[in-house]
């Protein structure tokens, strides 16, 4: 879609991230002159340095435990809890109970970074946990 529609594919994108499509496209241009995606003709590509770069924010998965995120974010901030929401499933975390999720990789950081940025600080809770039974 980048390729034959970019106003389409970066308000998709800004649909589905906490990003403004202002600030998605500069990061792509950014990209681009870094030398981290390239176009051919068949759209952009991840050049070898772009996909060398994105490795290094693999998340490891967590043996023997589970990264668990438990939320209660009030109605006023509905929009927020919908992003992070969003956020959650796109990362590949399963929903335990309503307001707790939980996934077997190590994504703290990326959640972190989230929550500060949503501004959920006071609502959201991050715990290394293991079950038992």
């Amino acid at each position: 879609m980048l390729s034959y529609n970019p106003n389409r594919f970066f308000n998709e994108l800004e649909r589905n991230s906490t990003y403004k499509k202002k600030a998605l496209r500069e990061s792509f241009r950014r990209a681009q002159k870094s030398g981290l995606v390239e176009r051919t003709a068949n759209g952009y590509l991840l050049t070898k340095l772009g996909r060398e770069t994105v490795e290094l924010f693999r998340p490891s998965q967590l043996i023997g435990s589970q990264l668990m995120v438990i939320f209660d974010v009030p109605e006023s901030k509905a929009n927020e809890r919908a992003q992070f929401r969003r956020l959650l499933k796109r990362l590949g975390f399963e929903q335990v109970q309503k307001s707790v999720w939980a996934t077997q990789y190590d994504y703290r950081a990326a959640v972190r970074s989230a929550v500060l940025e949503l501004n959920l600080k006071e609502f959201v809770a991050l715990y290394e946990c293991a079950k038992l039974s």
